[in-house]
């Protein structure tokens, strides 16, 4: 046929892809945590941090809060009471059975529990979903020693073993003659003991300690570590600034007055004074 000059067109398919986007998100699964002592019973209240991945000792990574200590139905501070108002958030507490389940974004995480009235630390790895069993018959039994410059107990001092930075990890407090037993699972730790009695106020770190079978003596004594005295001399009816330790070279304190007032982060920035009216 002649062409009469007219283009011919031909009909043409097209196939249209409609992609349809969802959100990802990261799929929460239970990790059960359980505690048991040497005779298999279970342990109420340790108070477990869980953080992501496998932080070393000086990472400063904050642990995990699932969602609002005030509604979680969870036992944050180990004292067996649930969803109580105000309470402070120190982790998740194992509850009368040992057991404390957390519903955690698939992955690895490091549980560091502690209970300052059974004197104890223990630390494990774990992954979620699953489940993980800690024996406190398998810690190291720790002997601490707690004596200011004259040599002389500083009792009531707290001690804190820390895997790392931002992990309270408190073991309770020395007695009168300034010693202390603890169980502790084995690994490196910033040992810190904090005071406000002996000679003067303490802030004592043992940095990168071993601890390992089957036992361990610690001495956090003033003339055996660097430290220093500082000493005012004040002029009459001159107000004393008490400032809190908030971060050194290898800890992060728990700032417990300033840190809900302006966030996490700014409480570690600096040091805030609380002024005491008494004159000197």
């Amino acid at each position: 046929m002649q062409d009469s000059g007219h283009k011919i067109y031909k009909p043409i398919s097209i196939l249209l892809i409609v992609l349809i986007f969802y959100p990802v998100l990261a799929v929460e699964s239970a990790l059960n945590i359980s505690v048991i002592d040497s005779n298999n019973a279970p342990v109420k209240g340790i108070v477990f941090q869980i953080f992501a991945g496998y932080p070393d000792i000086d990472d400063k990574d904050p642990p995990i809060m699932v969602s609002s200590p005030a509604s979680d139905g969870k036992d944050n501070d180990g004292d067996g009471l649930i969803d109580e108002s105000g309470e402070d958030f120190n982790g998740y507490a194992t509850l009368a059975d040992g057991k404390v389940q957390v519903n955690l974004p698939n992955g690895d995480y490091t549980l560091v529990g502690f209970s300052q009235e059974k004197h104890v630390l223990l630390v494990s790895q774990a992954k979620s979903p699953g489940s993980v069993t800690l024996n406190i018959g398998n810690t190291v039994p720790v002997n601490i020693s707690c004596r200011d410059i004259n040599n002389s107990p500083i009792p009531n001092a707290d001690v804190f073993f820390r895997p790392t930075k931002r992990a309270r990890g408190s073991v309770g407090y020395s007695d009168n003659k300034g010693q202390l037993k603890a169980y502790v699972s084995e690994g490196m730790y910033n040992i810190v003991l904090w005071s406000v009695s002996g000679e003067g106020p303490h802030y004592l770190v043992l940095p990168y300690y071993n601890i390992s079978k089957p036992s361990v003596n610690v001495f956090l004594h003033v003339s055996e570590l660097p430290t220093a005295k500082i000493q005012f001399n004040l002029p009459q009816t001159t107000a004393i600034a008490l400032f809190e330790v908030l971060e050194s070279t290898n800890t992060v304190e728990y700032a417990e007055g300033v840190e809900p007032e302006i966030g996490y982060d700014a409480a570690y920035t600096d040091f805030y004074p609380l002024i005491s009216s008494k004159s000197v």
